[in-house]
């Protein structure tokens, strides 16, 4: 739970902030406005629960991980005016009331292993966590009324949690039946109570979006869209509760009343009128947004990069130290098991002509690592893939510790590239009512920086071109303008003013590729001398199928290492390309193939040799 002394620095930011307000309230006029009302939201709490268990309670969970669940809350509120910041009023929103952020935490999981009758099926583990919360809010915000009747508030919020309650308990889901735990029970680490280190109070920061409905002149209902980010932790674990909600607020004007007119004062003078001058700017190939500010499509493609990762670590011969190499290639293992929160399975081994004690400390090195990353390793050991025996030259690929996953170790990211460039131009209309004998309009127009000076007639028009730079690298584009109707002798009227363009990037197209040069995706990897599939990349397999139905050009690539006479490796390509359309499906017609035999001078070290064994995709984009 949060410290003391952070939780009074919360509690102090919210106390300077309104004493600040009520005291720059207190200088308002006499008719300022004062609001009071109630406010009810629903919506939806995220509970990131990285942990397994609570402190001092017992659990086999590693980690609960996120879950949303519903939550509601129901306040009193009240607003008072501040005054007008630029062209916006603005005000001090309070509110007091009972919010509940219960939850539930679910996961499944294998433990492990089970014989049943004469079967060996898996045993999956289900953890529920039950937490009932309660609590008091307090939430002070500053308010801004924009144009059109939106609003924007942003602020914080603090908790008192007066009810802080769990119940837990790990139940056996596979197999449905002929199995028990050790307590001869489908069911175990049943317990309830309050949460130990619940914290009593809490912290979080909040904005949000409302829109003003005005029902009369004393009432108004206010819909609204709002976020929290939790700032403390329930417990000593790391576990907070954001929030999304959408409300509405009731709320009544309080008006003072009016101040007492001031004594009449004598007319001004009659001056003659100043010719009516006025400057619109229109963005043309854009759709406007509020205010000033106007949205351009952009056009993109996503390029989704996907690379399956080889679940294997080598050493030196009689080492159990990892070199450079094989620290990268654990790093970028951590990094796919942790994307995915899989579990990891080690089979260390090594050569014949090394010491079984080289195997053990192999393992230890690995499952260190791992455990330093905080990446869970089951306690059942992997099957070693390499079949031994076959031919001397695998012996470096004993010299190793090698992984198992459920599912494969993947790495993915995504980019977006646009594949049009946006026609954007400025149309400047000047109106000048009557018109100047002898006035002509001159001006400046300033996009980004690089400015450009205009001429154009009274009541007339000119279009500048605008730049897409900024906007195809997916920044906003700025622009300002000045304009001044001039004569002979003086400058006459002047006017200006400023927008902004922001792109609006809508993807039209994805492109699925590797890392390879190539830009080849694996589909399968098979281990040494086999057109079995070890890994299968499920969703590889339906982006076939969807390319297939679109009537995209497919090519699967056959793939061997560099070991073993050409014509045998030909043969083997042919049939693990032939394995692949059986698990997809496919006739061979519908695709075109390629062979591919790996070359001792082009496979790149070790690594390269097991990522050459299988099945690689090339989609042809559209």
């Amino acid at each position: 739970c949060t410290s003391g002394g952070g939780t009074m620095r919360y509690w102090a930011i919210v106390v300077a902030t309104a004493v600040v307000m009520a005291a720059h309230a207190r200088s308002l006029w006499n008719d300022s406005l004062t609001r009071v009302g109630a406010a009810a939201n629903i919506g939806a709490a995220l509970h990131y629960a990285a942990f397994g268990s609570l402190p001092g309670i017992q659990s086999c969970c590693s980690s609960y991980g996120n879950r949303w669940n519903p939550t509601w809350g129901v306040a009193a509120a009240a607003e008072r005016q501040l005054g007008i910041i630029g062209n916006w009023p603005s005000a001090f929103h309070l509110r007091i009331g009972i919010e509940n952020m219960s939850g539930t935490l679910e996961r499944q999981e294998f433990i492990a292993n089970v014989i049943v009758g004469d079967r060996l099926l898996p045993g999956v583990s289900q953890y529920r966590l039950d937490a009932t919360l309660w609590a008091l809010a307090l939430s002070p915000s500053f308010r801004l009324e924009t144009h059109h009747r939106f609003g924007i508030e942003f602020g914080t919020r603090l908790d008192w949690i007066f009810v802080k309650r769990y119940t837990q308990r790990e139940h056996l889901m596979s197999p449905a039946s002929g199995a028990v735990f050790e307590n001869r029970l489908r069911t175990r680490n049943e317990s309830s109570g309050a949460i130990p280190t619940a914290a009593t109070v809490g912290a979080a920061l909040q904005a949000s979006v409302t829109y003003t409905l005005p029902l009369d002149s004393t009432w108004q209902l206010r819909p609204e869209l709002r976020w929290q980010l939790a700032l403390t932790p329930i417990a000593d674990v790391p576990w907070r509760i954001h929030r999304i909600t959408a409300g509405v607020a009731l709320l009544r004007s309080l008006n003072r009343q009016p101040l007492a007119p001031s004594p009449q004062q004598p007319p001004p003078p009659v001056t003659p009128p100043s010719p009516a001058f006025n400057v619109t700017v229109d963005i043309l190939g854009s759709r406007r947004g509020g205010n000033d500010t106007v949205f351009v499509e952009v056009p993109a493609r996503a390029i989704v990069h996907r690379t399956m990762v080889m679940p294997v670590i080598f050493f030196a011969p009689h080492s159990s130290t990892l070199d450079s190499v094989s620290i990268v290639q654990l790093s970028r293992i951590i990094e796919a098991a942790r994307a995915h929160g899989t579990r990891l399975r080690l089979a260390p081994s090594s050569a014949p002509d090394e010491a079984d004690s080289v195997r053990h400390a192999r393992f230890l090195t690995v499952l260190q690592a791992l455990h330093a990353a905080h990446i869970a390793v089951s306690d059942t050991p992997a099957q070693h893939p390499i079949p031994r025996g076959r031919t001397p030259l695998l012996a470096d690929e004993l010299r190793a510790v090698w992984l198992e996953s459920w599912q494969p170790l993947l790495m993915e990211r995504s980019d977006t590239l646009a594949i049009a460039d946006p026609a954007l131009s400025a149309l400047i209309t000047a109106r000048l009512e009557p018109p100047i004998t002898g006035g002509h309009i001159e001006g400046l127009f300033e996009q980004d920086g690089q400015q450009r000076a205009f001429a154009v007639r009274p009541n007339g028009q000119i279009l500048i071109q605008l730049s897409p730079a900024r906007l195809l690298q997916r920044q906003a584009s700025h622009f300002r303008w000045s304009a001044a109707v001039n004569t002979d002798s003086a400058t006459i009227a002047q006017r200006r003013g400023n927008g902004i363009i922001v792109p609006a990037v809508t993807v039209r197209s994805t492109r699925w590729v590797g890392n390879s040069s190539n830009e080849e995706i694996m589909l399968m990897r098979c281990e040494f001398d086999s057109t079995s599939p070890a890994q299968l990349d499920s969703a590889v397999v339906q982006l076939v199928r969807n390319a297939i139905t679109r009537g995209q050009t497919v090519t699967l690539i056959g793939s061997t290492d560099s070991l073993g006479t050409s014509s045998y490796n030909r043969t083997l390509a042919q049939r693990r390309i032939e394995a692949a359309l059986g698990l997809l499906n496919l006739p061979i017609s519908s695709v075109r193939t390629e062979i591919r035999i790996g070359n001792t001078a082009a496979d790149p070290g070790i690594y390269g040799r097991i990522a050459g064994r299988g099945v690689f995709v090339r989609i042809e984009p559209q």
